[in-house]
């Protein structure tokens, strides 16, 4: 069976950010982060995911997008369908050729994965909302994409890639951004999340 090309873009960027960990020290070791432990909970349960996770900065958008970068993306009213962190009052909306930049997030060997919600409010069924991961030297590596489609739905399970880049300089974390931009249409993003635990 053939590959989607999404995926196979989305395996290959996360291949592009971890490839020099190939050639890390044999003795290295997965060592945990010294991240914190937000509070989590397996929010994408509905959808057999029950990886616990938790709410990015301002994930849910209820402080206005506090700390992201909105570069024409704002912030406008509505919530997601299924409430995941709450019943809200505000989304963030983009059209193509804006772009939304979260804060930093600490992320270390065991932040592997995350998800959001998101819905095309107009454009063509051809139209696709990327996503990607910002290194603190600014360098962005698309990492996935959401579908069309015009009803509110949680993203593909996308992989953070940098999480593992750490285990090159012997470290434990790395703080990165996620950044949003829509190739084509309109789009909604809401209650975006991170899973600090791989699954475990």
């Amino acid at each position: 069976m053939l590959r989607r090309p999404r995926a196979i873009a989305a395996a290959a960027a996360v291949a592009a950010i971890v490839s020099a960990i190939a050639a890390a020290p044999a003795s290295a070791g997965v060592v945990f982060s010294n991240c914190g432990t937000p509070a989590s909970s397996p929010v994408f349960s509905p959808w057999l995911d029950t990886t616990p996770y938790f709410l990015a900065p301002d994930g849910g958008f209820e402080a206005g997008a506090a700390g992201w970068d909105l570069d024409g993306a704002s912030v406008v009213a509505g919530n997601e369908s299924f409430e995941l962190s709450g019943p809200g009052v505000w989304t963030l909306a983009l059209s193509a050729g804006d772009a939304a930049t979260s804060p930093a997030v600490c992320v270390g060997a065991e932040h592997p994965t995350f998800r959001f919600v998101a819905r095309k409010s107009s454009g063509l069924p051809t139209a696709q909302l990327r996503v990607q991961v910002v290194l603190p030297d600014d360098r962005a590596f698309t990492v996935g994409s959401m579908p069309s489609g015009s009803s509110w739905a949680p993203s593909p399970i996308m992989f953070v890639g940098a999480n593992f880049l750490p285990l090159l300089t012997d470290g434990d974390s790395i703080d990165v951004r996620f950044r949003f931009t829509p190739t084509a249409g309109t789009w909604q993003i809401d209650d975006f999340y991170v899973d600090p635990r791989g699954g475990n």
